[in-house]
């Protein structure tokens, strides 16, 4: 099995080029630990020192006033208060998790009365309160105003941000801690942020594969339970690890959101597009009102102008709607948001710009005119003919995908070889092989790829050379790309259903391929021996001195490397027998193998 991921990887590698990656998150991006959150505060307080600026003599504030002033043993009567300088004020403050007794917290505080300001302004000590009516915090200190407002004698006035609402950095001191059940549990459960079977499966595969199988287990498409130290003096240092850990994110639902007031749409990328016409234009729509005035005597009312006594206003609401013709583009299925923005964007360009491009005869806005009825760009620079490098771009793209074509056939068709024969192409129970040499199966397909991937390369020179065509007119590029547009065209799309055909029926063989791996008897192992006794202490040019001594004695005699590492006492000294062992495994190579597949498949 093991052989035969390696054939996969090699296929993955080859097609990676052509595929897009999914992004990879830390869990602490991705996730929140259940029960570790922020606890809001609410209280109420007086704010003092306003220049003027308070609630005046508001109810709620004088009495708050009384009552302050009562604490210190001086008693007066609401008449003793002026509240222009002072404002009954809401406080709120968000308690982080595991904030000590002590700790300061940031507050914000905000009018509830008529003050126009808290610029300047004192917050005198207040109690915040949780949901369960007990005081966590106490909060006391200078307001800062981020806002603005001014007033004129004749009613005019100014307002910068909201002045009414102000933060004290740190104002709130601490004064209970909020109980936690994180350091007495278990388990740990991570919450996703955004619910996603995808995601949350991703998550616990990821922290397997880094702590080992069953420490996760995926609750539903929001959680995921993780096992932790029984040590409650490690589950910091756990979750340190588990908030780093990368995951690859799910690709997110094909979603089209629509803004119906201003045409805008907000499309994510795995949109995919059924057949369908697809149109662009304008549609425009002009409404004009207007008021008449009917019935009453005329009377002046001054320069000139006049109305009528008793008129009355009769509104009149004229709508014109006009729709234009638009260009209209033909999609087949399974065209990506991508593909749909690329095509119209290479599609719609027109030009109408007179014989050599200088519009001596025609105006400038007759293009501008038409490609706004057609819904097309105006090319920016032509002549008699819309510039060749994006056709030139277009037989580039098929180039390189011919290229990528025959680099998949090039491999299958070394593999194939009877020396080699890891894989092959299927052969039919009655199909020949070679006219000569019945034994071999020859890869006639992979091979016919090759050459029809040459030819759709060949086009790509003549499109570049059309870029440069001959100043004011020349048509040159017309016989060309009559020659290369169907050819290149045609070939590829039957290589790549050949292609196709090839790796869904592909035969191979994993027995063989070990069977190769072995041949080498250890070498191949020779860079991670290198790179494992660097580690013991020894300089990387002695080590890579040491084991390419054994690699060429062991390649000239015909011995197995694994062997005579275990007969060297040194380096079994500084290297354990598991550890050599573990050297020369096949398994490391291949742990990762599902992950590239998720990455480039997915």
């Amino acid at each position: 099995m093991r052989s035969y991921l390696r054939f996969l990887y090699f296929i993955a590698v080859i097609f990676a080029s052509q595929t897009h990656f999914v992004s990879a998150d830390r869990i602490k991006d991705l996730t929140s630990l259940a029960g570790i959150r922020s606890n809001q505060l609410v209280g109420y307080g007086v704010v003092v020192g306003l220049a003027g600026s308070g609630d005046g003599n508001t109810g709620i504030t004088l009495q708050s006033m009384q009552s302050l002033v009562s604490r210190f043993g001086i008693t007066s009567d609401l008449d003793g208060f002026n509240g222009d300088n002072a404002a009954a004020v809401m406080i709120t403050a968000d308690l982080p998790p595991f904030t000590k007794p002590g700790q300061a917290i940031d507050v914000t505080v905000s009018t509830v009365g008529g003050a126009t300001s808290l610029k300047g302004g004192t917050l005198l000590m207040s109690p915040l309160l949780g949901a369960d009516g007990e005081t966590y915090a106490i909060a006391q200190g200078n307001v800062v105003v981020g806002g603005l407002g001014v007033e004129g004698g004749d009613n005019s006035s100014l307002t910068v941000n909201i002045p009414t609402v102000g933060r004290i950095p740190r104002g709130a001191s601490v004064e209970r801690l909020v109980p936690t059940e994180f350091l007495s549990t278990d388990f740990v459960i991570l919450n996703l942020h955004r619910g996603d079977f995808s995601t949350a499966n991703n998550i616990a595969n990821a922290i397997d594969d880094l702590l080992g199988a069953g420490t996760a287990i995926p609750l539903d498409t929001n959680s995921v339970r993780v096992r932790a130290p029984e040590d409650p003096t490690q589950k910091v240092a756990f979750v340190s690890i588990l908030e780093n850990i990368e995951v690859e994110r799910s690709v997110p639902a094909a979603k089209i959101i629509v803004n119906s007031r201003t045409g805008t749409l907000v499309i994510s990328g795995n949109v995919k597009v059924t057949p369908a016409a697809v149109s662009h234009g304008t549609l425009s729509v002009k409404v004009s009102e207007d008021v008449n005035v009917e019935g009453g005597d005329a009377i002046a009312v001054g320069a000139g102008a006049q109305a009528n006594a008793g008129a009355a206003a009769v509104p009149d609401t004229e709508i014109e709607v006009e729709e234009d013709l638009a260009k209209a583009f033909l999609f087949d299925a399974g065209v990506s948001l991508s593909d749909l923005v690329d095509a119209i964007n290479e599609v719609s360009t027109c030009a109408i710009s007179g014989a050599v491009g200088t519009f001596a005869n025609i105006n400038p806005n007759v293009e501008k005119h038409v490609a706004k009825k057609l819904g097309l760009k105006i090319e920016p620079i032509s002549t008699q003919v819309i510039p060749r490098d994006r056709h030139a771009f277009y037989f580039s793209v098929l180039g390189i995908i011919a290229g990528s074509i025959e680099r998949v056939a090039t491999e299958i068709r070394h593999l194939q070889r009877t020396e080699v024969y890891e894989l092959q192409e299927y052969f039919s129970k009655n199909q020949k092989g070679s006219s000569a040499m019945p034994h071999k199966k020859n890869p006639i397909l992979s091979e016919n790829l090759t050459g029809l991937a040459r030819m759709v390369r060949s086009t790509v020179t003549p499109a570049l050379e059309n870029i440069a065509l001959w100043h004011e007119r020349d048509i040159s590029h017309s016989s060309v790309e009559r020659n290369i547009g169907p050819d290149a065209n045609i070939t590829l799309d039957f290589a790549l259903v050949r292609l196709t055909n090839i790796l869904d029926n592909m035969i191979v063989y994993p027995k063989k391929m070990l069977e190769n791996l072995n041949l080498t008897k250890g070498l191949i192992f020779s860079q991670e021996l290198m790179l494992e006794l660097t580690k013991t202490g020894l300089s990387r040019e002695k080590s890579y001195k040491m084991v390419q001594t054994y690699a060429k004695k062991c390649f000239a005699e015909n011995l197995n490397l694994f062997e005579v590492i275990q007969s060297d006492k040194y380096i079994m000294s500084k290297i354990s027998p598991k550890k050599l062992r573990t050297i020369f495994s096949y398994a490391k190579h291949f742990k990762n193998v599902n992950l590239i597949f998720r990455r480039v498949f997915k």
